[in-house]
């Protein structure tokens, strides 16, 4: 039997490693990082014993402080606190050592010696976890110093119902480094040596014009002048954050600096990135002399960045990072006119640049797309005004709208993170990570994470891993399906963005002739727009029979795999219900992706068979064939419990039917009204 030592240098490691890897509860990381570092080397210890036990189960494993003559090892160092999770893998004589460069660095580093095994997680769960089908110890030779291309690696998940101690894991051996922190994984995120961050639109609630001061009146009562002046000069308390806030006014700047300071000693105490964006209303910028002397948006926030940030340096016991966003609805999304101040470089504060009106079918650095266009110009602009300021990409792969779609950008991920690369961006997120339910978004989560490690990973070796790791001997079938899912979803921002989207008109029927053609950047009139959402309809429904059946063909085969009943224990743990639930990963893995795809299809169809409707009523019909197909569609959708919703900002989940979800249900409620008034219409007059 072959023998593995794991060498945790720390005295008496061989009979506490257990008591210190689950020992994160009673540490202050910050204050004790010795303390820290042995509960994270441990807490390595123990992944590596699970991983490569269950992969070899004749392996043998010890743990201790250091190895026994006749076995093999892995040594685990952490050298100094860098967060960015760097690592070296270095052979010795009989094994291998791992030395991470802080906390983060030293599990980056023994996730890679699982990797090289075989090892991949390519969802949160025991189900989302591809083991290595020839396990050997060959990882013990190999060696190399990494390091990330992005400093900051996270997915925002920033709802307080998001909070899942899996997602967290999938996160560290995916190599993140930073998340939202939360109330029931906030320790496990400490452990696992990554940066908490929290806030968002953090002024919104703070600045809220009945918020009460000490005195007891609230801050309008007190300081009307603290909010920013419309351009009619007139200030009205119902339009205060219509506006942002007067960031000439020193005396607002003070007050909003220590409120801050107050908040990070209480309840974010915990956190290493506080966001600080500006109102979410899509106004404008104080229009005062003072504020316009400051210069355009960018600069005036990071004119209020800098001054808070000096703040807290002044009062704070800890060092936290700022950051501001670039993104119209804060008016921030043209690039500053003036150097960025240079406390905020110092100090590693960020600007995270949020594209949300955005194309999918073009890359940002496509000049033909007039959409894309104007974000290519901001984030060069941010690149050339503000060089030494840390920059963050900021993506929407699964923003609001677009939720439970099953979307999929296979092709465009890898090309984007190596566009914001070259653009000095240090850090990359994207909004929102969900924590079940992913199906083929699986894909996005592990493309998102991986190139923002190694950016210039290849692109087809890492697919093609993806579609064998996750759908073995259907893997040639499933790329295809995933094509299809990709070419269904390629206009979902014309589709359902914010601002002039497909979706935003189709709100507005009245159900009466409407005067004017629906229509979306890149197609010449509403023919032409229904004609290409009849193509996405056929690609989404052609995905959903591809799914369907492969998911036959496991169905026949996978009975042949199940355990002997007698192997089935009377008392059943949680862990062991887990595996009589999913028995089989690829019938489950393929279900999940087909509900999905049958969710995304309906979606499509509802927006096709509205957008004919409204055709039909433009040209003058009665549309009395296109409305049945609204009807059916929209009757299947109201049938159906699949979309997930996370209630923000406190906690809360809610599982909508498929129409409300859609956001349509009121579009079609209005025109169904139009119809039957019509209808009693035409009776009354025939009486």
């Amino acid at each position: 039997m072959k023998k593995l030592h794991i060498v945790l240098k720390y005295p008496d490691s061989a009979r506490l490693w257990r008591v210190w890897a689950d020992s994160e509860n009673e540490i202050d990381f910050r204050h004790d990082p010795a303390a820290g570092a042995r509960c994270t080397a441990a807490y390595a210890a123990s992944e590596l014993k699970y991983f490569l036990g269950k992969a070899m189960p004749g392996l043998e494993i010890g743990i201790g402080e250091r190895p026994p003559e006749d076995a093999c090892f892995i040594e685990l160092e952490i050298q100094g606190n860098d967060f960015t999770g760097s690592f070296e893998l270095e052979p010795q004589e009989n094994g291998i050592r791992v030395t991470g460069y802080g906390r983060n660095g030293l599990l980056n580093g023994i996730y890679e010696l699982l990797r090289i095994q075989g090892w991949r997680w390519l969802e949160p769960g025991i189900y989302g976890e591809a083991a290595p089908a020839n396990p050997t110890l060959d990882f013990l030779t190999a060696k190399g110093k990494f390091a990330p291309s992005f400093r900051h690696r996270m997915i925002d998940q920033y709802r307080e119902s998001d909070d899942s101690a899996d997602l967290l894991r999938w996160f560290s051996r995916n190599r993140v480094n930073t998340v939202f922190r939360k109330a029931a994984t906030g320790k496990l995120a400490d452990k696992l040596g990554m940066l908490s961050r929290k806030g968002g639109h953090l002024l919104q609630k703070i600045m809220a014009p009945d918020t009460p001061m000490e005195d007891g009146r609230t801050i309008w009562e007190a300081h009307p002048d603290w909010y920013g002046l419309p351009a009619d000069g007139k200030r009205d308390k119902a339009l205060a954050m219509k506006t942002q806030l007067c960031l000439s006014n020193g005396e607002m700047i003070r007050w909003l600096s220590a409120r801050i300071c107050t908040i990070l000693r209480t309840e974010m105490k915990d956190i290493d990135i506080l966001d600080l964006w500006g109102f979410d209303t899509w106004g404008k910028t104080c229009s005062c002399p003072h504020c316009a002397d400051l210069g355009n948006g960018s600069d005036q926030n990071l004119r209020l960045l800098s001054a808070i940030q000096a703040y807290l340096q002044r009062h704070l016991d800890r060092p936290v990072m700022l950051n501001t966003i670039s993104y119209e609805g804060t008016a921030t999304m043209s690039p500053p006119t003036r150097p960025a101040p240079r406390n905020l470089i110092d100090t590693g504060c960020m600007v995270i640049f949020y594209p949300i009106k955005r194309c999918y079918r073009h890359q940002l650095k496509d000049r033909s797309c007039t959409l894309n266009q104007v974000y290519d110009d901001s984030m060069t602009g941010w690149h050339r005004m503000a060089p030494e300021l840390a920059l963050w990409s900021g993506e929407y792969y699964n923003v609001s709208k677009y939720e439970d779609l099953p979307l999929v950008f296979g092709r465009l991920i890898p090309a984007e993170m190596r566009y914001y690369h070259a653009r000095g961006c240090t850090g990359a997120t994207y909004m929102h990570n969900l924590s079940p339910n992913w199906g083929v978004r699986a894909l996005t989560q592990l493309m998102h994470t991986q190139f923002a490690w190694d950016v210039d990973m290849d692109e087809d070796a890492f697919l093609s891993e993806y579609f064998e790791r996750k759908y073995g001997r259907y893997a040639a079938r499933m790329r295809k399906i995933y094509g299809r899912l990709e070419a269904a979803g390629k206009d979902i921002a014309l589709r359902r963005n914010w601002g002039d989207s497909l979706l935003t008109r189709l709100l507005q029927m009245e159900g009466n002739r409407p005067a004017e053609e629906i229509t979306a950047a890149h197609y010449a009139g509403e023919a032409e727009l229904l004609q290409a959402l009849k193509e996405a309809v056929r690609n989404a429904d052609a995905a959903v029979s591809g799914l369907r059946q492969v998911l036959a063909a496991e169905q026949r085969r996978n009975w042949k795999d199940l355990p002997a009943i007698r192997d089935i224990p009377p008392v059943v743990t949680p862990l062991e219900l887990e595996k009589l639930r999913y028995y089989d990963k690829m019938e489950y893995r393929i279900g999940e992706d087909l509900r999905g795809a049958l969710y995304g299809a309906e979606i499509l169809r509802l927006e096709y068979v509205l957008l004919n409707y409204h055709n039909a009523l433009r040209l003058g019909r009665r549309g009395s064939r296109e409305w049945l197909a609204v009807e059916k569609t929209a009757a299947r959708l109201n049938e159906w419990y699949i979309p997930l919703t996370y209630e923000n900002p406190t906690p809360g989940v809610q599982i909508k039917d498929g129409l409300s979800r859609s956001q349509l249900r009121m579009c079609i409620t209005r025109c169904r009204g139009a119809r039957i008034k019509a209808v009693n219409s035409k009776i009354k007059r025939k009486d």
